[in-house]
């Protein structure tokens, strides 16, 4: 039975459903499946025949966390792999994938690996640093339509009919400037992290701590306190249980968004056993 490997990550729980979708159709389909979140411990790489890789979309590419998991990852010797962008939609405004499917896809091909397709999928979207999430059922209509659509790009996958999209698409170049300027900003200039703060709601529960991907906060008597490392996932300010994560462009009464299925202590413990 062919092996397949899928490697996540998922700040809000979005690109972890649709991993979990993908593993359930692709079992269905005779392969025997994996799949693992990219802040676990890795699985033996030389052991598959396929390999898919989840992740958020974030300023029209790749998100840092999953392009710093990419670049580390060991040569492959023409391992075939499929790529899935998440990026976020609402009930009235369809989001963009910008240029992270050919992004990823690139810096994969560039490690080794013979990417054979990749495309992108909308889930709600969770950027309340800039909007209103949307809706429990809208969001639910939305992620009923994604997992339709990665189904139906899977069915192609399996038939080797889908295709890699390697090739730039239109506003592409726009889109990968966008995107090299705003990973800039969160390198060097702590681009969001410095405007983060917790509200009079904060219990000093410590769970944006425990759960930061990128181990950027710390618990500073009893408060949450962000360093320089931010990666702008926006896992803590939506998944802080009082809602008491702010920033200053209005999100003190924006609706949060995490996907139903999400459990704090399946995070908790990817984070724990991350090496």
């Amino acid at each position: 039975m062919p092996k397949c490997l899928i490697r996540y990550f998922t700040a809000t729980g979005n690109s972890k459903k649709l991993a979990a979708t993908a593993a359930d159709f692709l079992q269905l389909e005779g392969l025997q499946v994996t799949v693992s979140s990219i802040e676990r411990r890795s699985p033996e790489y030389d052991s598959y025949e396929l390999y898919g890789f989840f992740f958020p979309v974030h300023a029209f590419g790749v998100a840092m966390t999953m392009e710093d998991f990419i670049r580390d990852l060991p040569p492959a010797a023409a391992d075939k792999a499929f790529v899935v962008s998440v990026h976020g939609d609402t009930s009235s405004v369809p989001g963009h994938p910008g240029d992270a499917v050919r992004q990823a896809a690139t810096m994969l091909a560039a490690g080794g690996y013979d990417v054979v397709a990749g495309t992108s999928v909308g889930m709600p979207v969770n950027f309340v640093a800039a909007m209103n999430a949307p809706s429990p059922e809208a969001a639910a209509d939305i992620a009923h339509r994604a997992q339709e659509q990665l189904r139906g790009f899977l069915k192609r996958l399996v038939r080797g009919e889908a295709a890699p999209q390697l090739v730039r698409q239109p506003l592409g170049f726009l889109f990968s400037v966008i995107h090299r300027f705003y990973r800039f900003g969160l390198r060097h200039f702590n681009l969001l992290s410095r405007f983060f703060y917790a509200d009079g709601r904060c219990d000093g529960c410590g769970i944006c701590e425990r759960l930061c991907p990128a181990g950027d906060i710390a618990m500073v008597k009893g408060e949450p306190q962000w360093g320089g490392k931010c990666h702008a996932c926006m896992r803590c300010i939506n998944i802080c249980p009082q809602s008491a994560i702010q920033l200053p462009t209005g999100t003190r009464h924006r609706r949060r968004y995490t996907e139903p299925h999400l459990s704090i202590d399946e995070l908790t413990e990817e984070i724990v056993r991350r090496p």
